[in-house]
């Protein structure tokens, strides 16, 4: 269900409808793993993918500009294993003449990139430049300057940051959908943005902090307004909920939906039942047996089994039982087994 969510909202960005998607889960039940999925799907539909972890100081949905560094020094394209920089594809986009970056990016982006010859684009010192510029570590003036140093005079390069508070939120919407025009431009479908940890984002923006509030108010509102735009770009936010009782505007969940005004999907990451976790110790122990072939024959099925059972029992008892501990129990069960530190026999002994 959650795939064929994820599959709909890719079918409807390559058509240039920018989608918003909202992904919940409490800690352990498995939020990342959706993400995680997401991403999966978005780059075997060959989309790049920008993946920022908020924690309310780095990375803040109350400061878009410092958002948006992280942002574009994440952006992996389709078939690179880590981000290698947006520089190393300024030089692709340019010699692929440029049209869909044309048809779709902001005027910022097409002056930069008309003014620019290939040959400063295929200069390593001059794409370190570019790179820290827009990537917003460097400010226009000085990444000019650097230019001209290298022989490059005259290149008119846009402001990128917006100083006035209340317009970096719409300038963050505006930067996103050029980052996903340069990314078609660059040979991809288009762009994820996967915004993860809201909730730890919300944490540090109390709601008495008026002013912080307030410049994320500016931001998700901007980003609601992309449904307007026409471009291939899709937005995620990862966030656990709130305690029960707790009031929506410290609840990041409802409070960010809230601020968009809408989502095209809502995914819910939902604790698994008793039933699924044993199929999951089950496909567990498979891998592990894969990746440590020896270890094939030291545990049979009934021993896995009871082993699994004993779990079960510790994971009934737990005050917030989730599958992450759960896991990781299992693991710690199979490496003793596997090192030759315990027995099957003593392990069950020890869980009575």
């Amino acid at each position: 269900e959650h795939e064929e969510a994820f599959a709909q909202a890719f079918r409807k960005a390559e058509g240039s409808k920018p989608q918003l998607i909202m992904v919940e889960g409490a800690w352990g039940v498995g939020k990342t793993h959706l993400l995680t999925l997401l991403s999966a799907h978005a780059s075997k539909r060959r989309f790049a993918v920008s993946t920022t972890i908020l924690d309310g100081w780095a990375a803040s949905i109350s400061d878009p500009m410092r958002l948006l560094e992280s942002i574009a020094g994440s952006i992996r394209f389709p078939g690179q294993a880590v981000p290698m920089g947006i520089g190393t594809m300024l030089s692709t986009v340019k010699r692929r003449g440029m049209v869909e970056l044309r048809a779709w990016a902001g005027p910022r982006m097409v002056q930069l990139m008309e003014q620019l010859p290939q040959e400063a684009l295929d200069d390593p010192e001059v794409i370190a430049v570019l790179e820290d510029y827009l990537g917003l570590t460097l400010p226009a003036s000085q990444a000019r300057d650097q230019l001209s140093r290298l022989g490059w005079r005259g290149v008119a390069l846009p402001a990128l940051k917006a100083k006035s508070v209340d317009e970096r939120g719409q300038r963050l919407a505006e930067l996103l959908c050029d980052w996903a025009a340069f990314c078609v431009a660059g040979g991809a479908k288009g762009l994820l943005v996967v915004l993860d940890e809201v909730d730890v984002d919300y944490a540090r923006a109390p709601w008495w902090d008026t002013p912080r509030r307030t410049k994320q108010d500016y931001t998700l509102q901007a980003l609601g307004a992309l449904q307007r735009q026409d471009v291939p770009l899709v937005v995620a936010f990862g966030s656990a909920p709130a305690g029960p009782g707790e009031d929506d505007s410290v609840d990041a969940v409802r409070d960010v939906i809230k601020k968009l005004g809408h989502v095209d999907a809502h995914e819910r990451a939902v604790t698994l039942s008793e039933g699924h976790l044993i199929e999951l110790a089950d496909k567990v122990h498979d891998l592990y047996a894969d990746a440590y072939p020896e270890f094939a024959n030291k545990l049979s099925a009934d021993q896995l089994r009871s082993i699994t059972n004993m779990l079960l029992r510790a994971h009934r008892r737990q005050l917030s039982p989730v599958p992450r501990r759960f896991v990781r129990s299992l693991l710690h069960c199979l490496d003793l087994v596997d090192l030759g530190q315990a027995t099957p026999a003593s392990l069950l002994n020890a869980g009575r």
